[in-house]
């Protein structure tokens, strides 16, 4: 059975999500067809002192988390994830096309995925494009997907849905499946509040449906500069790939919120299990002198430090090394790899 990670904090949950929020301001235009391009200029911090700063990483004790290199436009050209695998970037034209390099992959294994991003007249990503294969000596597979994204006039995201298609091969036999994603969540004076989330999948002729609403509460400490923390972020990790989290703090997927969140509620139904669960998370800050965020206690206590690099130098930074002491922390699994271990646990349920 599934459990969300936010609540039980040894896991991901293994969920393909889409958003449709509700804000406060009208829907900006889709803009779903690709006109505009990439731009980070809204995640540029920019401090009292005229100071301008980039997330560079945001890392726990292990140097597990996410850290991020720019090109001279302060693009990403590489997402360094949970110690696991790696983002890595090119840009062409209105869109930025990326591979997802893994790091544990055993002997004879290779798991290909492929994203092509592009973008509104914003700069924000409007539609994402999904290709990944996989095979080992075991099994192989393959599977494709659409998802688009919309955004409110003031840089929030607002929306996304998608669907996914795909086959894998397993012990001579073949599965198929189609999923299909959407959500609707709320944005309430510049904070996002609540949400709800429908997956429905079918696998050869399986169905299987579940539903989660989710509520976060705020406390007092402004989001000076709107940055997007670890808590938005894991609240939105499985509402799609994954990717919208880990590149959410570059500001390709919109702006964080006006205050920072203290807790963050959920419950989940399972179409196929009968039954629900219900979890809270809560999370605390601590601020540098300029007001950007230096620490994040999320993730069931897990206390994330936040780096910056400063953008009037141009530099481009260095790759990231992770600490080999650390542990693997919270891995990114593709598509197929999520299906199949659904796959294997029903058969071992069975």
């Amino acid at each position: 059975m599934k459990k969300n990670y936010l609540f039980y904090f040894t896991m991901l949950l293994a969920l393909m999500m889409s958003m449709t929020f509700v804000a406060c301001s009208d829907d900006d235009d889709d803009d779903n067809g690709g006109s505009g391009t990439p731009s980070t200029d809204n995640a540029v911090i920019i401090t009292d002192d005229g100071e301008k700063l980039m997330v560079q990483s945001v890392l726990d004790k292990w140097g597990n988390g996410v850290t991020y290199t720019y090109n001279d436009q302060w693009l990403p050209t590489s997402v360094s994830c949970w110690g696991n695998y790696t983002y890595n970037f090119t840009y062409e034209s209105s869109k930025a096309l990326c591979t997802v390099v893994h790091n544990d992959l055993g002997e004879g294994e290779f798991d290909d995925e492929e994203l092509t991003f592009s973008f509104n007249s914003a700069g924000y990503v409007s539609k994402m494009e999904v290709k990944e294969t996989y095979e080992d000596k075991y099994e192989s597979g393959s599977g494709s997907g659409t998802f688009t994204y919309s955004y409110d006039n003031d840089g929030h995201l607002t929306g996304a849905s998608g669907t996914l298609n795909g086959n894998y091969t397993e012990d001579g036999d073949t599965y198929s499946y189609t999923d299909k994603v959407s959500a609707t969540l709320t944005w309430t004076n510049g904070n996002f509040t609540k949400y709800s989330k429908t997956l429905e999948e079918n696998e050869s002729g399986y169905s299987y449906k579940e539903t989660e609403t989710g509520n976060f509460e705020y406390g007092s400490e402004e989001n000076v500069y709107k940055q997007p923390t670890m808590a938005y972020g894991f609240s939105i990790y499985d509402i799609l790939w994954g990717t919208e989290c880990e590149l959410m703090f570059t500001g390709i997927f919109g702006k964080g919120t006006a205050m920072l969140p203290t807790s963050y509620t959920c419950t989940s139904t399972y179409s196929d299990e009968d039954w629900s669960d219900t979890g809270t998370d809560e999370f605390s800050y601590t601020k540098n002198d300029d007001n950007t965020i230096h620490t994040e206690v999320a993730d069931g206590g897990t206390l994330y430090t936040y780096t910056y690099a400063t953008v009037g130098t141009r530099s481009i930074m260095p790759e990231w090394t992770r600490s080999t002491s650390g542990t693997t922390g919270n891995g990114h699994k593709s598509l197929l790899k999520r299906l199949r271990a659904r796959h294997h646990a029903e058969v071992t349920m069975e």
